[in-house]
């Protein structure tokens, strides 16, 4: 065979080859690595036919770039997916936004992108734009967003104060607005109590505007953190002088603390008292435990200025009134224990419903007769008893009488003190008698001699019982 047979018979055998290269791959030929052509066939390249990039069998020229397939009115684009009318105005290569898998989700780069052109781009038609509950505004995207998610804008509030209408914006549909929970507020704008960069904390401090009997407005429960009453609060609502009264009818002490509310300071209800002071509220307290048993309403007896100062109406009460109810020590003030024994003898029997003393006490209001030693022993005054030095008891008689004719005359005195004191009774009349000259007949005695009535006769119990219990007078002289 000559050289130039051999030569034709290569070149037949090479004409072959390409000629049966698209039908192999055609009939479903797997074994072929066509990453050796130059060009991978990733993501969805690797599940389309071959002849439709390689048109007519011909694989020299298959173009390897996105664009010369994907553009419209390209030979090679057919019934591939082309860029549309309302893709984004650019020169950068499909694959620097585009993956071979999908033309959905592209990642656009941004790094290069002027600031206040976003708007170019996210009209709505190129790309999103803003969407219809977006802030009316005419600021560029950039100014609130960042390249990598429109969620989390941050518009710069550093030029906001107090007279922005803050709730054009922040109304709960276009940026988050006041919560269902949020305190009535009125026209109150929102930097008046939030910061441009945080709505908490609040810098709420009730001088916003007017709250003066408005407290319940807020202070109700429905507006956490605004406290309403609590459970055990008072019911003045079911007063009458305080059924429409305000929180701040009370509770004067400032905003900072509920406490040192004072309702009687406010109020000064003539009744219905035990419609807090029952018990069941800890700043009104009810009956102690040894209050007097009695369904008289509080003010029968108490002011509303001290429950210590209490005056109870006695004005009904009789000798009939069973007064140790109430008078016995721990409920009301009782008998001491120097108070004398008086058995079951009601306290109205000697004493009055006004006061203690004096006492009406005469020894009729109970028997008395042969039971003194019960009262008068020194322990119950002014019951007194027995003196601590008592004189002992005895009888005594009268001294006898003297004769007359046995007298002895005095010069100039006579003296009617017998030698024992106790015997000692007031002189007697004196009876003159005419006597016998004296020898000299120079003067006539005139002694008076006398014959008394105790002498004359015998002393009698009574008069000597008279003479124990009475000092002895102090002797006389003549």
């Amino acid at each position: 065979m000559s050289l130039l047979h051999r030569l034709l018979c290569l070149l037949l055998l090479w004409a072959g080859l390409l000629a049966a290269s698209p039908v192999a791959a055609q009939t479903g030929r797997k074994d072929f690595d066509h990453l050796s052509t130059g060009f991978a066939l990733q993501g969805a390249h690797a599940n389309v036919r071959c002849e439709s990039c390689h048109l007519n069998g011909q694989l020299k020229g298959t173009p390897r770039d996105c664009a010369t397939c994907h553009t419209s009115g390209s030979n090679w684009s057919r019934n591939n997916v082309v860029k549309s009318t309302q893709h984004v105005q650019t020169t950068q290569r499909c694959d620097s936004c585009h993956s071979t898998r999908s033309f959905d989700n592209a990642r656009f780069d941004h790094a290069g992108t002027a600031a206040g052109t976003c708007a170019s781009c996210h009209n709505g038609v190129t790309a999103t734009g803003k969407n219809a509950g977006h802030l009316a505004t005419n600021a560029s995207c950039d100014s609130c967003h960042i390249t990598a998610t429109w969620a989390g804008a941050r518009p710069d509030h550093s030029g906001y104060t107090s007279a922005t209408d803050c709730a054009s914006c922040h109304n709960g549909r276009q940026a988050s607005g006041k919560s269902t929970n949020h305190i009535p507020s009125g026209s109150a704008n929102c930097l008046s109590c939030h910061g441009t960069g945080s709505w908490k904390p609040s810098r709420w401090n009730h001088t916003q505007q007017p709250v003066a009997a408005q407290c319940a407005s807020c202070h109700n429960g429905s507006y956490p953190p605004a406290d309403g009453r609590s459970s055990n609060h008072l019911p003045y609502q079911q007063v009458s002088v305080s059924a429409s009264a305000n929180c701040d009818a009370c509770h004067k002490s400032g905003y900072a603390s509920w406490s040192g509310a004072r309702f009687h300071a406010s109020f000064s209800p003539t009744g219905q008292c035990a419609t807090c002071h029952n018990g069941s509220y800890a700043s009104a307290p009810g009956k102690p435990g040894n209050h007097i048993a009695t369904t008289a309403p509080c003010e029968a007896c108490h002011s509303s200025g001290n429950w210590s100062v209490s005056k109870v109406d006695h004005s009904g009460f009789g000798a009939t009134t069973n007064c140790a109810s109430c008078h016995n020590g721990s409920t009301a003030s009782d008998k001491g224990a120097s108070h004398i024994p008086v058995g079951s003898t009601n306290c109205f029997s000697c004493h009055s419903t006004g006061t203690w003393k004096p006492s009406k006490w005469n020894h009729t209001q109970t028997v008395v007769t042969a039971q003194c030693a019960s009262c008068h022993t020194g322990r119950y005054p002014p019951a007194d008893g027995k003196p601590t030095t008592p004189r002992p008891w005895s009888p005594r008689s009268a001294p006898a009488a003297t004769p007359a004719a046995t007298r002895r005359p005095t010069a100039s005195r006579a003296t009617t003190c017998p030698t024992s004191r106790s015997a000692c009774r007031p002189a007697p009349t004196a009876t003159p008698a005419t006597r016998p000259a004296t020898a000299a007949g120079t003067r006539a005695a005139s002694t008076p001699t006398t014959t008394s009535a105790a002498s004359a006769a015998p002393a009698t119990p009574a008069a000597t019982w008279a003479r124990w219990a009475s000092p002895p007078p102090p002797c006389t002289t003549a």
